[in-house]
């Protein structure tokens, strides 16, 4: 299962390193949709063509933007993707949209929890139409759904966590809400999609009508646990090709860091690994502890006179040695040693 912590410090790694991209983009957003809003609102009509038409599609493109700059190519013109890349399904997206806030509003009309209750279960759907702008509505609403099966509360303390950060940007006149809040924000919103996606993707297998994104339906493919953790590998860490981040420093990583390259966890089954090494070093050791003792417990006081005493003078416990089965290197054979325990 995910963490918010890595959630977060993936979101503010990607978004760092594409800093001032990342901050003027919602800026543009924000402008344009104010702008063209505080027109519509002179007329009810216009302000609804201006919500289907400008709110929508750049929403869309916002996701598509925060998915793009994950992999480092994230441009100011994938906030325009309804209307370039996406233009031929442009209807389907404003379509999409206008169903989903639709089943929102309605749901809210009954009470403010359902209505709350919709809200997570669609909030993918942005995302979803970033990567498949030609997916039907039902599929589209049923997919958010099923992938935010289970996340809902989760999705809701990732967003409070939030909570301190816009009462402290509020402080500073929003100065830094648009410099770091909202884009440190917006793309770890766009990380826990990607975990939630890829937890979903793992476990059900890609659906049939999703044509990009990533599927991991192959039994075989890839590792399935973390070897350092041994939980579940599932999202944005590991799944995709994107760069990965330190948790603790917010580096990029090139690879996965193994401890002394040595896996703590099988990557397959996620069973804790038995360092063989180690396990034979520790029998060798003490294997030659015991050795020992038993050559220290012939060398007993012969005035003693016990059978070791009469051992020890007859055998001469230096006239032989045990052999170490753990020693790489050949070892002579120890001769045949009387028991001081026969009768005879």
């Amino acid at each position: 299962m995910y963490k918010f912590s890595q959630l977060k410090q993936a979101g503010k790694g990607y978004f760092k390193a594409n800093y001032w991209i990342s901050v003027l983009t919602p800026v543009v957003m924000a402008l344009l949709t104010f702008a063209l809003t505080s027109i519509g609102n002179l007329f009810f009509v216009l302000s609804i063509v201006v919500t289907l038409l400008v709110t929508y599609p750049l929403a869309v493109g916002l996701a598509k933007f925060l998915l793009n700059n994950r992999e480092g190519k994230g441009e100011i013109s994938d906030l325009f993707f309804s209307y370039n890349d996406g233009k031929e399904h442009f209807g389907n997206i404003i379509l999409v949209e206008f169903i989903k806030n639709l089943f929102i509003f309605l749901w809210s009309l009954l009470l403010v929890i359902p209505g709350i209750i919709k809200t997570f279960q669609y909030a993918m759907v942005d995302y979803i139409l970033a990567e498949n702008p030609d997916i039907d509505y039902k599929d589209a609403l049923e997919l958010s759904k099923n992938m935010m099966h289970g996340h809902k509360f989760r999705y809701f303390l990732l967003n409070l966590s939030f909570f301190g950060w816009f009462i402290l940007g509020s402080l500073t006149c929003f100065i830094l809400d648009i410099f770091y809040v909202i884009p440190y924000y917006n793309q770890t919103m766009a990380e826990f999609y990607v975990a939630v996606r890829d937890i979903y993707y793992y476990n059900n297998g890609k659906p049939g009508f999703i044509k990009n994104g990533p599927s991991f339906n192959n039994p075989n493919g890839g590792a399935k646990f973390d070897p350092q953790t041994g939980m579940p590998i599932a999202d944005f860490t590991v799944m995709d090709n994107a760069p990965k981040f330190d948790p603790e420093t917010g580096n990029p990583l090139t690879d996965m860091p193994v401890e002394n390259n040595v896996p703590k966890f099988d990557p397959q089954t996620g069973m804790p690994l038995t360092n063989s090494t180690q396990t034979v070093d520790t029998a060798s050791e003490t294997f030659d502890t015991v050795t020992e003792t038993i050559g220290q417990t012939q060398k007993l006081d012969e005035s003693e006179n016990t059978g070791f005493g009469e051992l020890h003078s007859e055998t001469k416990a230096d006239s032989f040695e045990f052999s170490n089965p753990f020693n790489t290197q050949d070892a002579p054979k120890a001769p045949d040693v009387p028991n001081p325990f026969d009768g005879q």
